[in-house]
This record gives C-alpha cells, structure tokens and sequence, in this order.
C-alpha cells in the first residue's frame, strides 16, 4: 500500500533527478503548495463542494478554508449557498448582475 509520504517522496525524488544540474531554489514552498492545492481539491470532490464538511475532515475552520480556497483559486465561480430558499442558480445570476 503506498502512503502520502511515499507518494511525496517519490515525486520530489523525481523532480530532483528531472532537474539535473538546473539550480533549484524554493523548493519547500512550491512541494507545500502543490500537495495543499491537491489536497483541498480531493477533500472538495468527496464532499461534492460542501465547505463545512470539507473544513470537518480537514480540521480546519471554515473562514480558514476559504482563505485557502481562494488561494488557489478553487472557489467555484457562483456559489449556490447564497440562494434563498424560493431561487433556482438563475435567479442567483440575475441578482447578482443587478
């Protein structure tokens, strides 16, 4: 069974032999920001985008998600959480465009 930790390992073993003799410089952040962009984009698809129980199973507070999200541009565009009980998503859009 492969864990995360291995998964991570492997890929900036391979990254590293990749690059060769080219410098390479930044490294921490970049591997950080590439595994929490994918893990807040794997916890989103389980959840089908409910950010209360994504923040749930990551531990996280909501507003922090958020932040998060936003960081990597992985807000959905419309968010349907703003519809009033009587709304479809368009009438969403037009109140939105008003």
């Amino acid at each position: 069974k492969k864990t995360i930790n291995k998964s991570v390992q492997e890929g900036v073993e391979e990254y590293l032999q990749m690059m060769g003799d080219e410098s390479v410089s930044g490294l921490y952040e970049m591997v950080l920001s590439e595994v929490e962009a994918s893990l807040l984009r794997s916890v989103l698809v389980f959840t089908n985008h409910n950010q209360s129980q994504s923040a749930e199973i990551l531990g996280l507070n909501r507003g922090t998600l958020r932040k998060k999200l936003r960081k990597y541009h992985l807000l959905k565009s419309v968010s349907y959480t703003h519809l009033r009980a009587h709304e479809t998503p368009e009438h969403l859009v037009c109140r939105l465009l008003l």
